[in-house]
């Protein structure tokens, strides 16, 4: 579990370690919200300074009930879903192919 801490005073840790402004990589923020949806983060915020305000947001917006949360699941539920029909055209009708027109059909 990812612990991030933000003080008063507006300075981050990530897991006990301070971090800048510059260590908030596309890279580290985008599995920081994966890991967010998936309940993998604790955060302790404090304050009202700009860099707590947006890890609130954060939290907020991707806590249990929040629209990106049901989101996600709804998606991941879709996926599931197409799956399991596409397994059960397999079992019934054997492979699917794309012809060289990109039309569907049964082999």
């Amino acid at each position: 579990m990812t612990k991030i801490s933000v003080d008063e005073k507006g300075e981050l840790k990530v897991d006990g370690e301070p971090k800048k402004i510059a260590d908030l990589t596309q890279e580290f923020l985008e599995k920081l919200v994966d890991d967010s949806l998936e309940s993998r983060v604790d955060y302790e915020i404090e304050g009202d300074m700009p860099l707590a305000g947006f890890f609130k947001t954060l939290r907020d917006g991707t806590k249990e009930g929040s629209e990106l949360r049901i989101a996600k699941e709804e998606r991941e539920k879709k996926t599931k879903d197409a799956i399991a029909a596409g397994k059960n055209v397999v079992e019934e009708h054997g492979d699917v192919s794309i012809s060289d027109d990109k039309e569907w059909r049964i082999q």
